[in-house]
């Protein structure tokens, strides 16, 4: 959604100063939309732009591609190179990240960046106007605060794992992981190996299939269904291959 032109000529006349937490994609476009009527600064913890897409990043795994087209993916003003005929609109990790990469240097971001630089605490300065706050930030740890008028928090939500409360998880006799620990397809050879219910499962899914001995994907059982079928693939896991089942959320 456009920002609307007369919020921008607001802030165009005190020119604020603004913190934005993350260089992800969320935090790019904010800066680069921001910085038409602000002073911006950028803090990311990491030592490249792109959050979850920069290259090496923990949640990407080995053949990954993106599970929307590049036509939507793309910021409005900055579409996706052009790919070579006959090429698919879901593109790789590598691709992603590589756009978002271009989309800081072809902005002119880089230079409003702090690298390496993670946000250790946000609090609201004493004394501030009443209607106007401000904010002390206090990052790359640092003992000295920096002072902001406002703070666009884009630090994502993919950074920690987050695990279902499955009933019998506990029980299961072998080993349970989550999609954030899987990388390559290789160590699910013939075993069985369990997909439930969400995003990115489906995809993600794919690549172990073919080494698994039975692979099941539960995108639409339910959880209680699950539950069953772990504790009825446990023993014959252990009869024929090693202990390890997938799970992913």
């Amino acid at each position: 959604m456009p920002v609307p032109s007369v919020l921008l000529s607001t802030l165009a006349a005190t020119r604020p100063r603004v913190c934005v937490v993350g260089a992800g994609a969320g935090g790019l476009v904010a800066a680069k939309v921001l910085r038409e009527v602000a002073d911006v600064t950028v803090f990311e913890s990491e030592s490249a732009v792109g959050g979850v897409w920069r290259s090496g990043a923990p949640v990407l795994y080995s053949g990954l591609v993106t599970n929307l087209p590049k036509q939507i993916m793309a910021f409005r003003d900055t579409p996706f190179p052009p790919s070579p005929p006959g090429t698919q609109s879901f593109v790789t990790a590598a691709a992603v990240s590589e756009y978002l990469e271009s989309y800081a240097r072809q902005h002119g971001l880089m230079g409003c960046i702090r690298l390496g630089c993670p946000v250790d605490s946000v609090r609201r300065a004493p004394g501030s106007a009443e209607g106007h706050h401000k904010w002390r930030v206090r990052a790359g740890g640092s003992d000295v605060c920096e002072e902001f008028d406002a703070v666009v928090v884009c630090n994502g939500h993919y950074n920690l794992p987050a695990f279902a409360d499955l009933p019998g998880a506990a029980a299961f006799p072998n080993r349970i992981i989550h999609s954030y620990e899987y990388d390559v397809p290789a160590p699910f050879t013939h075993q069985v190996s369990a997909f439930p219910a969400h995003p990115p499962s489906p995809a993600l899914s794919a690549f172990p299939s073919p080494y698994s001995r039975f692979p099941l994907s539960s995108h639409l059982l339910h959880r209680r269904y699950f539950a069953s079928a772990l504790a009825r693939a446990g023993p014959t896991s252990r009869a024929r291959s090693p202990k390890r089942v997938a799970f992913a959320r």
